[in-house]
């Protein structure tokens, strides 16, 4: 039996946390930790989930190494400094990192990029690019500062020009994560 009273968290046959549309009550946001934890148990499947595909220690360290020079890029980039330091301050009109989940946009807290969707091709575990992002708060707006990686270039031998395909993977996952936000 459904026992929905619109200020309780209890489990909802309508499967949303913000709004129980049988009785019509509002419910608070699911924490950033309740969201992260459903993922992780998501991830504990042994068919489908994310841990039954964790790559080798060694290529987790050759990623954990492009992220930090991606970190390391993104903090000497003055215009994505000038960005956080100037619009995602306490007040200001954006937020940095992102939503944890689409359906909570007000939950950012815990974004970590490869671990909150760990075999997603753009942002998971074997990402050829490191992603910082920001978006505003109408959700009209976002900005990425993106790293390419070795493995995203047009070169042979040599480290080339930015791959199209890179290039568009990454346009593709910001414009699809921005209109999921704007339609909320």
């Amino acid at each position: 039996k459904h026992l929905c009273d619109g200020r309780q968290r209890v489990p909802s046959p309508c499967r949303t946390r913000l709004r129980c549309i049988c009785l019509g009550g509002n419910m608070a946001p699911p924490s950033a930790e309740e969201l992260l934890q459903k993922g992780k148990e998501r991830g504990l499947d042994p068919k489908s989930g994310a841990e039954s595909f964790r790559p080798p220690p060694e290529v987790e360290a050759y990623f954990a190494e492009l992220d930090r020079i991606g970190r390391a890029a993104a903090v000497t980039t003055d215009w994505w400094q000038r960005l956080l330091r100037e619009d995602c301050r306490q007040g200001g009109g954006w937020v940095r990192d992102w939503p944890v989940h689409a359906k909570h946009p007000e939950v950012t807290e815990g974004y970590v990029h490869r671990d909150i969707a760990p075999l997603h091709y753009v942002m998971g575990r074997l990402s050829p690019m490191y992603i910082e992002r920001a978006f505003s708060k109408d959700f009209k707006r976002a900005t990425w500062a993106v790293y390419f990686g070795p493995y995203c270039s047009n070169g042979d031998q040599q480290i080339g020009v930015g791959n199209g395909g890179g290039i568009s993977a990454g346009l593709d996952l910001v414009t699809a994560h921005l209109a999921t936000l704007h339609v909320r």
